[in-house]
């Protein structure tokens, strides 16, 4: 690895381009809500760039491609960046997934009790900033009114004949389908015994 050395700016916006090889992708919720958090609380998550390869005092992103977009669709004229300098192309590349990659995912029932504490607090504006559609954050603040517990309490992974059958049915919008996916994979590793019918 290269040494590399970190300073810590505020640039022009203008100044910053998106890389061409990011596999990052937001659905349009996602993207509004971007842009409402920063609205809202501003930009509080520097950019992460390098000195561009090609364009003489210009920066080149590596992580936070959608929050420059954001913050120009609210006007901003500068932005904070973290400027890595020394990295080789193959490292730049890498370090995007790694941002892209390494931030995790909420567990549902924790996010869905940690969105009812709040959701008093805020009322009808608590979807602002928050990267749901309308119905999945009713769904997560139902979820919330679960004890479950009560559903895992006596189960081992193993069902009978004389044990019952909690049936669910579950619409979800096209949008967002990916993470919905990685969110139910979770779950059915967690319950093997689970079964799953698409329609």
């Amino acid at each position: 690895m290269s040494k590399i050395n970190i300073d810590v700016k505020i640039v022009g916006i203008e100044d910053v381009f998106p890389n061409p090889w990011n596999p990052n992708i937001q659905s349009v919720r996602v993207e509004e809500a971007t842009t409402e958090s920063i609205g809202m609380f501003g930009m509080l998550d520097p950019l992460t760039v390098r000195p561009h390869p090609e364009e003489q005092g210009k920066f080149q992103i590596i992580d936070g491609a959608h929050r420059q977009a954001s913050c120009m669709k609210l006007g901003y004229k500068e932005i904070p960046v973290n400027i890595v300098h020394g990295l080789t192309e193959g490292e730049a590349k890498k370090l995007t997934v790694i941002a892209n990659e390494t931030r995790g995912y909420a567990e549902k029932t924790a996010l869905a009790d940690l969105l009812s504490q709040i959701q008093p607090e805020f009322g009808e504006d608590l979807i602002q900033g928050l990267p749901y559609y309308a119905s999945e954050l009713e769904d997560l603040l139902q979820m919330a009114e679960h004890d479950w517990e009560d559903y895992n309490s006596n189960f081992d992974g193993t069902a009978d004949e004389t044990d019952s059958v909690e049936q669910f049915i579950i619409t979800h919008p096209q949008e967002g389908a990916e993470s919905f996916d990685t969110a139910l994979n979770v779950f059915l590793e967690k319950y093997p015994s689970a079964e799953l019918n698409r329609n």
